[in-house]
């Protein structure tokens, strides 16, 4: 795995990556800034998911270690954008969609993905 990614399970890009996805709609100026501020984001964000998990666990929530946080916000026109700039990208953009696309059921003994 590319330890330069910015979060393995919910972003698996690189700085520059995103960097030149984001030159495909902002300014270069503005692009660099985007990703810079999401690389910051980072590892508060993978803290928290950390953390809700031991929280789900603890609650009895099944799958718990599987769950994603949701808790990046990025411009909508980011994914297709990082599609577009090579097959491998346009894979692990279509795997972080599957991923992300987990729905939480309420059982009567907690959530489960469906």
């Amino acid at each position: 795995m590319n330890s330069n990614l910015i979060d393995p399970e919910e972003l698996p890009f690189t700085l520059e990556e995103i960097y030149r996805a984001g030159c495909l709609f902002l300014s270069e100026a503005a692009a660099r800034r985007m990703a810079e501020a999401l690389v910051l984001a980072g590892p508060g964000l993978i803290a928290a998911r950390t953390e809700r998990r031991l929280g789900w666990k603890e609650g009895g929530i099944a799958n718990a270690d599987q769950l994603p946080l949701h808790g990046w916000v990025y411009p909508d026109e980011l994914l297709p954008a990082l599609g577009s700039l090579s097959t491998d990208l346009a894979a692990r953009v279509d795997t972080l969609r599957q991923r992300l696309a987990l729905k939480a059921i309420y059982t009567g003994r907690g959530l489960t993905s469906a």
